[in-house]
């Protein structure tokens, strides 16, 4: 992701640049719905924003930054959700919810193809929650832990995506729990050994 006006990981500079940023995301929204996440152009889009190519090109290097950017976003307020988590299934649930928050992002993040982009980073994110639990857990086994969840998480949204969402949000959570079972296990043993 571009590091055009930030301060630090995820946080711009000021008001204008945020402002500027979320015209862009809800523009990006709107568009998503009126055609394919593909065929979305930079113009169209500082259109629909009200905001000129130049300024688009002063916060992003591509359209797909914009999402990588509030994936960002999405796990800080994840991790402000959470403050201090004292179970591994607090975290899924927690992380559940904020993702059900976020159901329309989470659905342009498919149709945009960016779901591989957006687990490598979720992975490393979810590993350093589970150290926080786990702090003696071997380092490959924390990984592994955070792949195996994530790919079963991601799993589940896609196909209740797919169904149209249809699956209510408290049978997603229990089916989630249920697939998550053994990696609670896993660390609750300190690994796998």
């Amino acid at each position: 992701m571009s590091e055009k006006n930030v301060d630090s990981p995820g946080k711009p500079k000021d008001v204008r640049v945020r402002r500027t940023r979320a015209w862009l995301y809800e523009a990006l929204l709107i568009l998503s719905r009126e055609m394919e996440y593909k065929k979305i152009t930079v113009s169209a889009l500082t259109k629909k924003a009200g905001v000129a190519r130049q300024t688009f090109y002063r916060n992003y290097d591509s359209i797909d930054d914009i999402l990588i950017e509030k994936d960002m976003e999405l796990f800080e307020n994840l991790m402000f959700e959470m403050e201090e988590p004292e179970t591994l299934e607090e975290v899924v649930r927690t992380a559940l919810k904020v993702i059900l928050e976020q159901k329309e992002f989470v659905i342009l993040i498919q149709r945009a193809g960016l779901e591989e982009a957006v687990f490598r980073t979720s992975v490393g994110n979810a590993g350093s929650v589970i150290k926080k639990l786990y702090p003696d857990m071997p380092e490959t086994d924390l990984t592994q832990v955070a792949e195996f969840m994530l790919m079963g998480l991601k799993t589940l949204i896609r196909s209740w995506i797919k169904e149209g969402c249809t699956m209510s949000e408290e049978e997603l959570t229990r089916r989630v729990l249920i697939l998550s079972k053994s990696c609670f296990e896993v660390c609750e043993q300190g690994g796998f050994s």
